[in-house]
């Protein structure tokens, strides 16, 4: 079955929405007027001066039965508590809002493309010839999404061969509820999925988190070892120094000079001796966060 065909089949003959001849709707008498100031685009169809896209997109020929629509439907979704927001900003996109969730819908009119015929003159200079040649059908169609022609499911209503879109009222506005339960289903499915990554970036942080830590001890304990081999490897070599001193025959000045030798090394050893400092020690290896607290206070 062929979407043609899909839509007339699923439109009931009759609908119990009446078209209005005369147009009520605030959201429709400001489209009405500005389309009143609009211009053509290259399919034919108007559009305000600024080339936003529409919510009504049909040719001059077929603005008054578009409005007519529009005008119907709209004050049907008001009654169904449907409300609709429009930004008195210039270029601003109309948007109604279902069931808590904000679509877009409008009403187009539907055209035909077919390559471009070049011309005698334009074969001379084919690059600035059109590439299509546009011609309007007089046939709408009633669509959700932000343009007419979104793919996925069910989003376009339209005249037929044998149906009216007029007959198709009842059906749309079950499409809109239809489309924002799907919507609310997809927005639901998209938080709860940015939930989980969430909380998959926050494990591989607390994962990071620890094994740095653990590089960071694994550092600080190396550096510990170190400074507890060097200080070792230091008293023994002042303890040395004082032996050799003691085989010497050395003056009293040449004494005093090499003990001052052997003091500042055991000084030395002493303040790399991480045994001598034991406390200062633990505490920056169980709480490295207090010594860099302390420093930024003593700046």
């Amino acid at each position: 079955m062929n979407n043609e065909l899909l839509e007339n089949h699923i439109c009931p003959m009759e609908s119990r929405i009446t078209i209005p001849e005369q147009l009520s709707h605030p959201v429709v008498l400001r489209t009405e007027k500005l389309l009143a100031l609009s211009t053509e685009d290259r399919t034919k169809r108007i559009l305000p001066k600024r080339g936003v896209f529409f919510h009504v997109y049909v040719s001059r020929e077929q603005m008054g039965r578009a409005l007519r629509i529009f005008n119907a439907l709209s004050l049907v979704l008001e009654e169904q508590g449907c409300k609709f927001s429009w930004p008195e900003e210039e270029n601003s996109i109309l948007s109604l809002i279902v069931d808590d969730e904000t679509l877009k819908f409008g009403i187009c009119e539907i055209f035909n493309a077919q390559p471009h015929i070049l011309t005698h003159s334009e074969e001379k200079n084919p690059y600035f010839a059109p590439r299509w040649d546009y011609q309007l059908t007089g046939r709408l169609r009633l669509f959700v999404g932000k343009i007419p022609y979104a793919s996925e499911g069910r989003k376009t209503w339209s005249d037929g061969r044998y149906q009216r879109l007029e007959n198709c009222l009842e059906s749309f506005v079950l499409g809109l509820r239809v489309a924002a339960a799907t919507t609310r289903k997809n927005r639901l499915k998209r938080g709860e999925e940015e939930r989980r990554r969430e909380e998959e970036r926050k494990q591989e942080e607390e994962e990071q988190k620890v094994t740095s830590e653990q590089e960071r001890k694994a550092r600080y304990i190396a550096g510990l070892m170190r400074d507890w081999q060097q200080s070792r490897s230091l008293r023994a070599f002042a303890k040395a120094l004082g032996e050799a001193a003691d085989q010497l025959k050395l003056s009293d000045q040449e004494k005093n000079d090499l003990q001052q030798v052997v003091s500042w090394t055991c000084d030395y050893a002493e303040s790399l001796d991480p045994i001598s400092n034991l406390p200062d020690c633990v505490e920056e290896f169980v709480h490295p966060e207090r010594k860099y607290e302390s420093l930024e206070e003593e700046e």
